[in-house]
């Protein structure tokens, strides 16, 4: 549940949003009462499965979206009605529908598809909440804790990474393809709750230096999802900007059509993350092996990390706040694999999901010569 200071502030935060948008948003008593019958309703369960959802705030109009199921009786927003319609939701799919009667009361009018570039609230897991809006998640509930994340660039999980790897910030649009492919893959690692740790490497990148074994090698490796972004995207020339904003409008519409068709492919991969060691894929989205177990050195050598916390705010309260930890703060022995890794092989990442479904991301930063960690970048998850 939001306390009344964090209501009020995400309140503003989506005003601040919406100067850019025709999407309606609701009052904001109706936006802490969605909110909260949001959660309630994460915590129950329906035919002994958790009820994972999602809700829109979109007031019914006489041209609807394609798809749309419109209910002949709009019923009341309660935890019950939420919990009851739950079973009929799919991730990145579909979503309940909400708006305000005369009344002055929420009530669930339709099954909306999605995307949706309104004000949309998640049910993740029990008593984890996403409110997004315009595309972006705006706000993260999660273990009683609420992360805001800002209205600017700065919180876009790509360009955070590009920035500190030293990449240009306006990739081609195969480059920003697989970007969001790969974010697709890390959501699904994250979701299974099993951790996993997943590297993604230039080709020809000596990986198997740095692995103790390998039990599941692909031979040949597998390039599925590889050819199928290449098969659309090897047309397309430099996009100005689109890391700042391919998370809205005709970019962001674009992106989702392309990936349709890739989704199963790369959820498949996510989940083979699961398996103990970790997954291996090419920056060209090329599946190498996975299960597989990392050299680790001597636990004594604790080296220095620069640590950025994702929905956290910097002295200059606009950059993400960065600083220095050991890397024995970060994490067990399955993060430190994955950073000397990252040492070692630098034009890699690697992507280490807790079972508490907290996501780490490690790299080298070549201008500073450090490794850098991103921490908490489960919240940039859609």
């Amino acid at each position: 549940m939001l306390s009344p200071d964090d209501s009020l502030r995400l309140s503003n935060l989506l005003r601040a949003a919406a100067r850019d948008s025709a999407a309606p948003l609701p009052d904001p008593v109706h936006l802490r009462r969605l909110v909260d019958t949001v959660f309630w309703a994460s915590l129950e369960r329906e035919e002994g499965q958790p009820a994972r959802f999602s809700i829109c705030y979109a007031p019914i109009r006489p041209t609807k979206p394609h798809h749309t199921l419109t209910f002949a009786a709009p019923t009341p927003l309660t935890s019950n009605e939420i919990v009851k319609l739950s079973p009929a939701m799919r991730r990145g799919c579909n979503a309940m529908a909400a708006e305000a009667n005369e009344d002055g009361d929420l009530q669930l009018w339709g099954i909306i598809p999605l995307p949706f570039d309104g004000l949309c609230v998640s049910a993740i897991d029990p008593g984890h909440i996403v409110v997004g809006y315009g595309g972006r998640n705006r706000l993260v509930c999660r273990s009683g804790r609420a992360s805001f994340l800002r209205n600017d660039a700065t919180d876009n999980l790509v360009l955070i990474v590009m920035q500190l790897t030293g990449q240009e910030a306006s990739p081609t649009f195969e480059n920003l393809l697989a970007a969001q492919s790969l974010q697709r893959i890390v959501d699904t690692m994250v979701r299974t709750g099993h951790g996993g740790t997943l590297l993604w490497i230039p080709a020809g990148t000596p990986w198997t230096t740095s692995a103790k074994s390998a039990r599941y090698r692909l031979d040949p490796p597998n390039s599925d999802i590889g050819d199928a972004l290449s098969a659309v995207a090897t047309t397309r020339t430099p996009l100005p900007h689109a890391a700042h904003d391919h998370r809205t409008g005709t970019l962001r519409n674009e992106l989702t059509a392309t990936l349709a068709g890739t989704s199963p492919l790369l959820d498949a991969i996510g989940q083979l993350t699961s398996v103990d060691g970790a997954t291996v894929l090419t920056e060209d989205m090329r599946l190498l092996a996975f299960g597989v177990m990392l050299r680790s050195a001597d636990a004594e050598d604790d080296p220095d990390v620069e640590v950025i916390d994702v929905g956290s705010d910097g002295d200059d309260g606009c950059s993400p706040a960065v600083r220095t930890l050991k890397l024995s703060r970060l994490g067990g022995a399955r993060h430190r694999s994955a950073a000397e890794f990252c040492m070692t092989h630098r034009q890699s990442l690697a992507f280490v999901a807790s079972q508490d479904g907290t996501m780490t991301i490690f790299g080298w930063r070549d201008s500073r010569a450090t490794l850098f960690a991103v921490r908490r970048a489960e919240l940039e998850s859609l």
